[in-house]
């Protein structure tokens, strides 16, 4: 019995997916056909695509399940109720299997080589928790309107962020960092932030690898909720370092500070 054991577990293993895309959904009928097929036209074809609809009132469930009939590789999650982006973020990632995740929001597209750099940069850096590169910013139809250069690691998470959107880290990862913060609406920038108090980050330097979709009615064009929730992500990265450095006053004294810029930031918000 103990033989029939490890057989299954290498059985299991081997139809483990390397790489798992996290692709929460919502309302995402206009773009998502072109999103999901940057997925299946990757070079790189050992994947798994797991898209969350975060409960749609348009056709968003119908198309991704129509979808998912034509790639076996697509995975449709309904979440029952509507949480917000970070809650179907970790939805999918509860339900993902893949050694390494990256993830694709519902109205941008990866390029063709994009999980296979990004994989190939963190095999090389075996050390690294996370890698990104650099992306384009394109216009409602897809056409390049310019470049986006990301920064070098050592400027690309603070004063604010600059890493992009087109990111993959390890699984193992989680085990020290834990999931998407809810309570956001800069979840992967808080999950990053996380992810480099522990282990390095790297630039898969090259060619940009995702097209960022500019168009109306972004919920990335809320700048306000966005800047709040920046300073979320700051606070949790200088709690977490304070907590690994108990004795460290000027550990505690930026954890003070970050309270502080948010409660003036909620206070001018309401007064104004």
């Amino acid at each position: 019995m103990p033989e029939a054991k490890d057989q299954n577990a290498k059985s299991a293993e081997a139809e483990r997916p390397r790489v798992s895309i996290l692709m929460p959904c919502y309302r995402g009928v206009k773009y998502l056909e072109a999103a999901v097929e940057s997925c299946l036209g990757q070079s790189f074809r050992d994947f798994e695509l797991i898209c969350v609809d975060d409960r749609s009132p348009d056709n968003t469930l119908a198309l991704l399940r129509e979808l998912a009939l034509h790639d076996a590789r697509i995975r449709v999650i309904a979440r029952e109720t509507n949480g917000g982006q970070g809650r179907a973020f970790q939805t999918a990632l509860d339900a993902s299997r893949g050694v390494f995740v990256t993830r694709l929001a519902q109205d941008d597209v990866f390029y063709p080589d994009a999980l296979r750099v990004m994989l190939a940069e963190l095999e090389r850096h075996p050390e690294a928790g996370m890698t990104y590169c650099d992306m384009e910013q394109i216009d409602p139809e897809g056409k390049v309107l310019y470049p986006m250069v990301t920064e070098e690691p050592a400027r690309a998470l603070l004063p604010r962020c600059r890493v992009g959107l087109c990111v993959m880290w390890r699984r193992a990862v989680h085990a020290k960092t834990g999931g998407f913060a809810a309570d956001t609406y800069s979840e992967d920038y808080d999950l990053w932030l996380q992810i480099s108090v522990h282990y390095p980050i790297v630039k898969t330097h090259g060619p940009p690898q995702l097209g960022f979709r500019r168009h109306d009615g972004q919920a990335s064009n809320e700048s306000r909720r966005l800047t709040e929730s920046s300073r979320k992500a700051h606070l949790r990265y200088h709690q977490t370092l304070a907590r690994m450095s108990p004795w460290s006053i000027s550990a505690w004294v930026k954890v003070v500070k970050g309270h502080v810029h948010l409660l003036l930031m909620r206070a001018r918000s309401e007064a104004g």
